[in-house]
């Protein structure tokens, strides 16, 4: 009776440990970033913080270094199932789709406030073209702004002409090409070898990425352009997700909210420690020059070049990397004059700060009502308006081309577009004037006013 009892006991123990097996799974989340990177940091603390929150039941083994899977094919690897989990750089899949490559547009967010507007309206959309994968977006966070990385100062963008060009997505593969580089797919990890055997002659990266590489070793100039804020982002299998708990969802949902939050804080203490670091390490870090910077041949600096040169008068203008530093100087007596775009200038004209003398526009806007025109107040045909316009490939069908204008038109017309447009100083044009042979006509117009004012500046393109 005995010995069938205790038979029975350790039957009953075993199958206990085998129910405490079952219950428990792990992920398998690799990335391609160094264990002491702070993106790989933060993942594993993200990893510690779903595993003590759901008492062990769902553990996530963080794979460093692209040691299990390499870079390039960690999305693929989680869509087939090879890993739950992985992160990625997103614009490194920009051509699988364009909403992928949205952060690694130069200049259209340079800072960290604008990085994380431009994150939250393309959210939404990351996330159905994820969807669409069979793949979760968990949480996106951003690399310090990119700057250049040389032998040498550059100081235009001929400078760049001819020399091996380190690349890592789309974009930085079409700025290569456009200014007449060699563009050569480099990975962090591989950085060094590169460079030391000439593969790689400039890259453009992170304060972090040159420090992790020890750019001190084979390149002498940081060139701190800002030029864009590209993210990583974590994701996970769907199939995997739906096979968790309720309360391990809860868990991992939760944690990457927290990770997301922590990861941003990290990335700008990581962009002055890291600077900083470049500098100790020997590196000469400097500004963009003149004709690097973006303000040369903006929409700013061309309507300031119309509006003097319709008033015949020269004056000294003052490049800079954007309209906030410039609105700084402004505002602190450091300018005399600046033209940009209403939305940059509104409510620092209706908060006293400046003083707004004139709409550039044809008709008075209407979020300031008050404001004359330009042409009111004396030069009647100087008028500068920044527009956008949706184009097509050349040798789109002409139906095709008529289909998109009229779906165009029709959201331009929803009213809530058209109060969202006018309160931060745009409007839609009339919807005779939206039509595909209109635009060839004003684009038209617009070249022929702004080449000869341009040429008279010596403006060119870099």
């Amino acid at each position: 009776m005995n010995r069938t009892i205790g038979v029975l006991a350790l039957c009953g123990v075993l199958s206990g440990l085998i129910s405490a097996v079952s219950a428990q799974t792990q992920w398998d989340l690799p990335t391609n970033y160094a264990a002491g990177a702070f993106h790989t940091r933060n993942i594993v603390q993200f990893a510690a913080e779903v595993e003590k929150a759901t008492g062990g039941s769902l553990r996530i083994a963080v794979h460093p270094g692209g040691g299990m899977i390499k870079h390039a094919e960690i999305k693929r690897a989680v869509s087939d199932g090879k890993a739950a989990a992985g992160e990625v750089l997103i614009s490194l899949a920009a051509d699988e789709a364009p909403v992928y490559g949205v952060d690694s547009i130069p200049f259209l967010a340079t800072g960290y406030d604008g990085a994380r507007k431009l994150y939250e309206a393309q959210r939404p959309y990351l996330e159905r073209q994820l969807a669409k994968e069979g793949l979760v977006l968990l949480f996106s966070v951003p690399w310090p702004p990119q700057g250049v990385y040389a032998k040498r100062e550059i100081q235009s963008i001929k400078d760049l002409q001819g020399l091996k060009f380190r690349t890592y997505n789309a974009m930085t593969k079409r700025i290569a090409e456009l200014a007449g580089a060699q563009p050569t797919q480099i990975e962090v990890p591989d950085l060094p070898a590169a460079f030391a055997s000439g593969r790689v002659d400039i890259m453009v990266t992170s304060a972090s990425s040159g420090v992790q590489s020890k750019a001190e070793l084979y390149l002498t100039h940081y060139i701190d352009t800002q030029a864009w804020v590209p993210r990583n982002m974590v994701f996970a299998s769907k199939a995997a997700i739906d096979r968790l708990s309720a309360a391990e969802k809860k868990a991992l949902i939760e944690a990457a909210g927290a990770a997301e939050d922590r990861g941003w804080k990290l990335s700008i203490e990581e962009m002055t420690i890291k600077t900083k670091a470049l500098k100790d390490a020997g590196i000469i870090v400097v500004l963009p020059s003149s004709e690097l910077q973006s303000g040369i041949g903006s929409a700013s600096h061309l309507c300031s070049l119309l509006f003097f040169h319709a008033i015949d008068t020269a004056v000294n203008g003052v490049p800079y990397k954007g309209t906030a530093p410039a609105l700084n100087d402004l505002m602190g007596g450091h300018l005399d004059f600046m033209c940009d775009q209403t939305l940059n200038v509104l409510q620092p004209s209706m908060s006293g700060l400046i003083k707004a003398y004139a709409a550039k526009t044809p008709q008075r806007l209407k979020v300031a009502p008050d404001l004359p025109t330009i042409a009111e107040s004396g030069l009647p045909d100087f008028q500068m308006v920044v527009w956008y316009a949706m184009y097509a490939p050349k040798g789109t069908p002409t139906g095709v081309v008529e289909k998109l204008s009229a779906a165009l038109q029709k959201s331009l017309d929803d009213p809530d577009v058209k109060d969202r447009l006018a309160r931060s100083g745009a409007e839609t044009v009339a919807p005779e004037r939206a039509r595909p042979d209109v635009l060839r006509a004003y684009l038209k117009s617009e070249i022929d006013k702004w080449v000869p004012i341009i040429r008279k500046a010596g403006v060119q393109a870099q």
